[in-house]
């Protein structure tokens, strides 16, 4: 029962945040571009994340006290290649980005630190001035996030 524990706490978090991020006003109107037009327009930056990162949970809010991310964006190419800028400046390269499915609703990319991370971005909402998703890779172990990122 305690390795159960885990998944069931994961799996409550993301229905919880799934019904609660499904639930925001969308204030954008709908984008006139393709979704791969918009993701490469812009450096994205993080405006909101909530994330379940090893059974703790995290909240961050750009302009609040936690300044932990203000420095953090990523950067996707049209050649389906990009740039993730950490939290401390540290530059690495996205070596690959695609969509999953038909729909362009699952992104998956991968970032070249020392042991390649990919990470998966899934139920992506594209607006003109926002990306809305969620997230999930195991760098430091499993990591569950609900985004939204705006232009840098």
């Amino acid at each position: 029962m305690k390795t159960k524990f885990p998944l069931i706490l994961f799996l409550t978090f993301l229905l919880i945040s799934t019904f609660f991020y499904s639930c925001e006003k969308d204030t954008d109107t709908p984008p006139n571009k393709t979704s791969e037009e918009i993701l490469t327009a812009n450096s994205w930056k993080i405006e909101k994340i909530r994330t379940l990162r090893n059974s703790t949970y995290y909240y961050y809010q750009r302009g609040s006290s936690n300044t932990e991310l203000d420095n953090e964006y990523i950067t996707f190419k049209t050649d389906h290649t990009g740039t993730y800028v950490a939290p401390d400046g540290a530059q690495s390269s996205i070596t690959s980005w695609n969509f999953v499915d038909a729909e362009k609703t699952q992104l998956q990319y991968t970032i070249a630190f020392s042991t390649p991370l990919i990470v998966n971005w899934e139920n992506l909402q594209f607006a003109t001035t926002s990306i809305k998703y969620g997230e999930y890779h195991t760098l430091n172990g499993a990591n569950m996030s609900i985004a939204t990122r705006i232009p840098k």
